[in-house]
Parts: structure tokens; sequence; C-alpha cells
């Protein structure tokens, strides 16, 4: 049966609850909401791009010799090859699986993934069938999880190795094989407290229908073979070489008799182990600065062993043993091959690998002709947000990419987003800082770190302008935007040199007019602009210039009047706006929490609204009655940061959690002009930009809900 909750959940999300009155017809139930049934948060994608890592066996070709890979870390990703195009699902949508996966394909051509969910430590697997995706937990721990490997026996049942952190020590773990007795999972620890800070392992299935593990133990590295012989697990030390951090893949012959590639995330070799009649052969396959690993080891039809890995100087490599005899050749150079995992046909040779200088998972194949490659899929790593609501109650959001070095730009459209790149050559974008006029164009401050300027870009209702506001020196750390009634941008900022100036620049019709306003000795800390009712600014800034403290700075008209807020706090994020009475309210966290400090007739007043400790990086907003809402950052552990957010009402403030998913970092408030609330912030393990919306319906709302039954 569908559950009511569930429709009712999704339909408010998608916007279908704030709908005039619907209709009901045949099957449909009416519901009959009240305001309280559907006042609450939702939380949508603004720009969430795919978030992986790669391991030996994400690659599968199917029998037309078509690749499948699977991957993930935000979320488990299926994507296929179908002779014309790319395709991609997603497999596991729940936060933070998919991460370690490895994939086989079973005699039907569907995938089965074993793969990790980090936010609850669980082993999963999925399996795809007729009917579709199907996925389930097969293993819940209480510490860390690492590394998944998966194999099927000759009954088309799953093996599936991991590691699991045991507790007793730091870097130690245990092997755990887990397969499928009949309809349930049964799970054996194969080894105890193997110390290795990888916690790479391999596997692989023989003729016998049972599995074959090799992994590293001990201080020494020493490469371990485990089989099960159909009663217990039997083991032999393959190599005691000393590897640092490695890396390991792991393949049968024909008559079950393994080979394992391996290499040090830090060593200069890439080795290979291999056992015939006569016992191991450990043979040096490359040499010189091989680092970062990442090597994937597959067999092709005439029984050759075939390699690939990354190499330290850029280079994605392949080596293919013939005779005896290790040829080595570089396909590609660059900052590639940072994760591989490679396949082969009787034709071709495949390779899938991250391309860390263009941020893309790319596949590169080779049938005879040559290399070729092509991008399947982008990781993108969103940084700071800043985000404005026009008087339309729309929001706009400018924010940094880490990894492109680039400044973008996101608009509300039709229940949508609408994404464009604003600035890009060079690394741009950093401390963006967003206002809209009143004709509802953005602008953005922001810096510039290639050539060390502060620069404005300004959406003119045809295009982005962009200007270097001002360029003397190494400035535009921090800035602070506001637009005043003329549609003129007034922007403050610190010029980064010894005791960091404090910087304003404003424009109005000769251009931009720039002044230093003092050295405020620090840039550890935000710079806050807004402006009065006169257009005249007012700035907040933690000085660290004696005496030390939170300073309010304002002009009159005339000339820059400078007090000190507070010298209690530390003043270590905050933020300023100016309410309807045209006087300064700002928000700073300290040692003894979160203070929202108000100016009254000139004095400041204080109250303490969130004691936890610590907290970081807040942000203000007013709303039509003046009332203060504030988003957040607490931390129990110094380490994951969860959303706050925190409402004045007239009896108080009221506190909650808005998002504890994920790590969150650079919360953004602002308020429509019917005073509600809006938040942005960046998920930093996923590196997705993410917006919350309160929303709240006045009259009755008439939803249809439809009843199913199986």
């Amino acid at each position: 049966m569908v559950h009511v909750h569930r429709i009712l959940s999704l339909l408010l999300i998608i916007g279908i609850g704030l709908l005039p009155s619907l209709a009901v017809r045949g099957d449909q139930t009416e519901n009959i909401l009240t305001r309280s049934d559907i006042e609450g948060w939702s939380n949508v994608c603004v720009d969430c791009p795919h978030n992986f890592d790669l391991t030996d066996r994400s690659l599968q070709l199917n029998e037309q010799g078509y690749p499948r890979l699977a991957y993930g870390k935000d979320h488990l990703y299926f994507t296929w090859f179908d002779g014309a195009a790319w395709n991609t699902a997603i497999v596991d949508g729940d936060p933070k699986s998919g991460s370690h996966a490895s994939l086989i394909l079973d005699a039907s051509g569907y995938a089965h993934i074993s793969y990790l969910n980090t936010k609850y430590d669980q082993v999963r697997y999925a399996y795809q069938d007729a009917s579709g995706w199907h996925t389930e937990m097969i293993y819940q721990h209480d510490e860390d999880l690492y590394t998944t490997a998966i194999v099927m026996d000759g009954s088309g049942n799953p093996w599936i190795a991991f590691r699991a952190y045991d507790g007793f020590a730091y870097q130690t773990s245990d092997v755990v094989v887990a397969h499928i007795d009949g309809s349930n999972w049964i799970t054996e620890t194969i080894d105890l407290q193997i110390q290795d800070p990888m916690y790479i392992l391999a596997m692989a299935v023989g003729s016998d229908g049972y599995p074959r593990v090799a992994y590293f133990v001990n201080d020494n590295r020493d490469l371990k073979y485990n089989w099960y012989d159909g009663t217990s697990w039997q083991f032999e030390v393959v190599d005691a070489w000393t590897l640092d951090n490695a890396y390991i893949s792991m393949v049968l012959d024909n008559g079950d008799q393994p080979h394992i590639s391996f290499s040090g995330e830090y060593d200069e070799v890439e080795m290979y182990a291999y056992r015939d009649v006569g016992g191991w052969h450990v043979e040096v396959i490359d040499s010189g600065n091989v680092l970062g690993g990442f090597t994937s080891l597959v067999l092709d039809d005439s029984g050759r062993s075939v390699v690939s890995y990354y190499h330290s100087t850029d280079d994605l490599r392949i080596a293919v043993r013939e005779g005896g005899v290790w040829q080595t050749s570089s396909i590609l150079t660059g900052m590639l091959g940072l994760g591989t995992s490679v396949a082969v046909d009787s034709n071709t040779k495949h390779i899938v690998y991250y391309d860390a200088e263009n941020f893309l998972l790319k596949h590169a194949f080779n049938d005879g002709s040559g290399w070729q490659t092509e991008a399947v899929d982008t990781l993108r790593m969103a940084d700071s947000v800043s985000m404005a609501i026009d008087q339309n109650g729309s929001a706009r959001l400018a924010y940094y990419l880490y990894n492109s070095r680039d400044l973008n730009y996101a608009s509300a459209v039709g229940g949508g987003w609408e994404i464009e790149t604003v600035d890009s050559p060079g690394v741009v974008g950093l401390f963006p800082s967003l206002a809209v006029d009143g004709d509802g164009n953005p602008g953005i401050s922001y810096f510039d770190n290639t050539n060390g300027d502060l620069k404005y870009a300004y959406h003119d209702g045809s295009g982005w302008q962009i200007q270097i506001v001002d360029s003397v020196g190494r400035v535009g750390l921090r800035p602070s935007m506001a637009f005043d009634s003329l549609g003129y941008a007034h922007i403050a900022y610190l010029e980064d040199a010894a005791d960091y100036q404090l910087k304003y620049a404003h424009q109005d019709g000769s251009g931009w007019q720039i002044e230093g306003l003092g050295f405020i000795g620090t840039s550890d800390h935000p710079i806050s602009l807004a402006l009065d009712e006169d257009d005249h600014p007012h700035l907040a800034y933690y000085e660290e210039v004696t005496p030390y403290g939170m300073r309010h700075t304002s002009h009159d008209g005339v000339s820059w009047q400078v007090e000190t807020v507070t010298t209690s706090v530390a003043g270590d994020e905050n933020d300023l706006v100016i309410n309807s009475s045209g006087e300064a309210c700002m928000v700073l966290l300290g040692n003894s929490g979160l203070t929202y400090y108000q100016r009254v007739g000139g004095i400041w007043q204080s109250e303490l609204v969130d004691s936890q400790v610590p907290i970081f990086t807040a942000s203000l907003a007013l709303g039509a009655d003046d009332l203060a809402h504030i988003a957040y950052l607490y931390s129990s552990d110094y380490l994951s940061r969860v959303l706050k957010y925190a409402q004045q009402t007239i009896t108080g403030w009221q506190l909650e959690i808005l998002y504890d998913t994920a790590n969150v970092e650079y919360p953004s408030i602002d308020t429509t002009p019917g005073g509600l609330p809006r938040v942005a912030f960046t998920d930093t393990e996923n590196y997705d930009i993410r917006f919350m919306s309160w929303y709240s319906e006045l009259s009755t709302v008439y939803i249809p809900l439809v009843f199913k039954t199986p």
C-alpha cells in the first residue's frame, strides 16, 4: 500500500501542495490540509554533480563488448554504453552510498555490485534483474568499513569481501567474507587485526566456486593469499615486499592459479606476483616513481596479463606481459589515472579512470588503431556560496567551484534552476558575495586569486558584465556587497598585505571610488556590509589590533564613525543587517556560543541564542517584522558540522537542526518579501549546493490522494 504521509511529503516537496484546489475524481480520495499540515522545510538540490571513487573492478564488459561501470560516493551509480550513447542510473539514492564499488556481470548480463554506505557504516549489495534494481544491506558495523570486492560462484551466488575496522588499534582491520546461504547472508571473519592503512583487498573465484582473497598485512605489508577449500580458509604469504599504502588487484587463470598486481602509493615500483606448479614468482612491472598505485589487472583471451596503473610522471599507463617480458606504454599524460579499472575483449582494451585535470570520469579504449578517450561523467566540487532573494521572492545563488576554479550563478526559474558560469579564466570566484538590485539584476563581488584583484560581475539583463574594481596590490579578500537605492554597488573587502587593510569601494556616476579604512590585523574573519535607508554604509568586522574587539563602522554622510560592539567574544564569524528603524543588528560567534546583538538608541544590546559550542559560520536575515533568522553550523566533535536554524519570536528563540545528512559549510540566509526564510549551503561531503525553504500556505488546500493495493 502507498502510505498517505509519503504521498503528501512528495507533493509538498515538488510544490503541488501550494497550487490552487485540485479536482478529485474516480478512485482518488480528497484530503483537506490545514495550514499547520503544510508548513515545513523543503530541501532541494541546486547543483549536485556526481561524486565518486573508482576501484580495480569498477569496469566490466558485456557479451557485446560494451562497457558497464559502477561507482559512487554520494550515491551509487551504474553507467552503461548501449552502442550509441552513455546512460546513467542512480541505483542507490541514499546519501553517502556507492564508495568502493565492485562490479560483476552474471551469465545473463545483469549487474551485481558490492559497495559501502559510509553514513550508516554498511556494506550493501545491489543487483539487477528483469524487474529492475534491488538493494540490500548485508553487514552493519559500529566502526568504519573499507573497500569491497564481489565475485559470483558457479551457481550464480555472490560472495563479497570487505575490511572492517576492529577498534583494537590504529590502522587495524578485520577481513570479512559474506555469501548467500539460501536466502540469508552469512558473514565470516577470515583474518583479525590486520595492520594496513590502505585496507585494500582483491577477490577472485575459482572453477570450484570458492573464493580467493588477497591483501596486505602487518607492519611489513606482507602480501597474503587466502582460499576457501569448502570447509575452512587456508592461507600463505606470497611476498614480504615492503610497500607503503598498497593497492592490489587479482585474477585467476584457467588453471585456477592466481595472478596479482600491486603497488604502493608512495613507492617507486609496480609489482606482479603469480603462482604456478613451481610456486610463487614475483616480478617488477615498472619502476621509478610509480606513485599513486591504482592498479587493475585482467587476463586477455590469450592468457596474457594486462595491467593499468598510474605513474607519478602523471601518466596513465598500461603493461602487457608477453612471453614473460613486460611491455609498458604511456596512454595519456597529465593528472590522469587516479583510479583505474581495466577490461579487455578479443578486439579492444578498455580503461576507465579519473581525469583530475578536467574533473572527468573517462573511458579510454584501443581497438588496434590507437587509444581514444571519451568523457563518461563529471566531478565538480562546489565550495563557498552566497544567496539573495529578489523582490519576487525568487532565490539567486553565486558560488565557487573548487576544482574548476570558476564562479557560477544559479537562479530559481519555473520550478527548476538555471546555472551558468560567470567567470572562469584562472582561479576566480573566491569569497563570492551576491546582491540583487531594485530591478532584479544580480551583482557579485569576488576575489580573482590569479591576478590578486577585486572583481565585480553584474547582469544587465542581456549578459554578464565583468569589471576589475581594485587591482592595486593584492586585494579583494572576503568581500561583502550591497546595492543602494540608485542601483550602485558598494563593496567592503580586505587587502592581502601586512596587517590587512580594510577597504571600501562604491560606484557613483563617474565610476568606482575606493578608500582605505585602516588595518585590522587579520583576514581570518568575515567582513559584513549593509546599507541603511539613507544608503549610508555600515560595516562589521573583528579587529586584531589593540584593543581587540568586534567593530561597527558606519558613515553618516560626512565621516566614518567607529565603535566597539564587544571585546568579550572572539568574533570568529559575524554577519550584519540593518532593521527598519535604521539600527544595526549582528550575530557573533564566540566561546559562549551564538549571540545576537542589536543597536538600540546608540547602545548595543545582546542576547544568547544558542549556548552549544563549538559553533561556526553564521548568516543573519530579518523578516518583515524585524525578527531575526539565523543559519549557522554546529559541531559536536569539531569534525562534522550540521546546519542549524534559529528563529527569533516575541517569546524567545526557536532552534532546530535543518540538515545533518553530511558535513555542511557556508550557510547563507535571506527572507522573502513575505518574511519566509530561505537557506543555501554547501554539502562538502558530496560537493553539492543545496537550497532549503520554509513553505507556509494560509488557505485550505485540496490534494488528491491515490490509494493502491498490491
